[in-house]
This record gives C-alpha cells, sequence and structure tokens, in this order.
C-alpha cells in the first residue's frame, strides 16, 4: 500500500482517491441539520438522511452548505470538487425557505466585491486583497481572482469581505 500511494504521489494522483477516503456522511447530515435547525424527516429539514451508497471524496476543507432554492440546499465541495442537491421536507410550492436557514444565508460577498483573502500554513499566514467572482454566504466556497496577475482560485466566505484559502 505504501508503494501504491508513494507512485499516486509522484504521479500527481490525490492521495485521498488512491486509498478511497471517502466524505463522511453521518458528519454531513449533521451539519445540514445544524444549517436547518431541524432533523432530516422533520418539517423544514432534509427530506431524509442522506444515501449512504454516496462515496465522495473526503474534502479537504468542509462543505459548504446553502439554499439552492426555496425546496433544496446545495452541499458544495471545492477540493475536490463536487456538489449534492438536499431536498427539503414540508416545503410546499410556493412556501418561503425557512427562517432557521434563511438567516443564515445573507450574503456576506457580492460579486465583484475587493475580499481580504487569507492564507495560512504552518510556517507563515499570508493576506492579500482579491476580487470576488461570485456571490458568497457564510461558508460558501466562492472563486475569486487576484486582479495583479489574473489568477483564480476558490475559497470559503468566513465573514463579510473575508475569506480563507485552503491548500
Amino acid at each position: 500500500m505504501k508503494s501504491r500511494l508513494v507512485l499516486a504521489l509522484l504521479l500527481g494522483v490525490p492521495a485521498a482517491a488512491q486509498i478511497g477516503v471517502s466524505e463522511n456522511l453521518d458528519i454531513l447530515d449533521s451539519r445540514i441539520a445544524e444549517f436547518t435547525g431541524t432533523s432530516a424527516g422533520l418539517p423544514g429539514g432534509a427530506a431524509h438522511p442522506l444515501d449512504r451508497r454516496l462515496n465522495m471524496p473526503a474534502c479537504k476543507a468542509p462543505p459548504s452548505i446553502e439554499p439552492l432554492d426555496a425546496h433544496s440546499l446545495a452541499v458544495r465541495c471545492a477540493a475536490p470538487s463536487w456538489r449534492i442537491r438536499v431536498p427539503l421536507s414540508g416545503m410546499a410550492p410556493g412556501q418561503p425557505a425557512s427562517t432557521a436557514y434563511a438567516a443564515k444565508a445573507e450574503r456576506l460577498i457580492k460579486r465583484g466585491d475587493m475580499v481580504e483573502a487569507r492564507y495560512e500554513a504552518d510556517e507563515f499566514d499570508l493576506l492579500w486583497f482579491m476580487v470576488a467572482l461570485e456571490d458568497g454566504t457564510a461558508g460558501a466556497n466562492i472563486r475569486v481572482k487576484n486582479p495583479d496577475t489574473g489568477h483564480q482560485t476558490t475559497a470559503v466566505v468566513v465573514g463579510p469581505g473575508t475569506v480563507t484559502i485552503f491548500r
């Protein structure tokens, strides 16, 4: 197994993909319940727990959760990239989104905003300003661009006008 991992690293294949590390669905279910303010199956919560047949690679940073529409949530991972749709329970057509997560879905960053980007490593921290390429709510993954170089990357919204970039 060790030689397979070394070979995977030399070839540039993510180690998690080689070893088979999957996203923990129990933790995702808990985060969704915390976001909506209610358990799966109850009105306003996820319609049901996540399907245990899902096998997504483990996220490097916590996946973001945000309203997709009035009847579902989007759970997104920036790296490796994946997204799942989670239907909500007890949401009649035309019914507004639950206030428990609608308040959390307040847009903290608007497209075109200059944002403070933080990158934290073991021996150093970097701080610079980038341009948001997407709107973002707390915990959402958004694309940001360095205005000097044009380089784009994904960052997590941590507060008004502030994002964190993960390795």
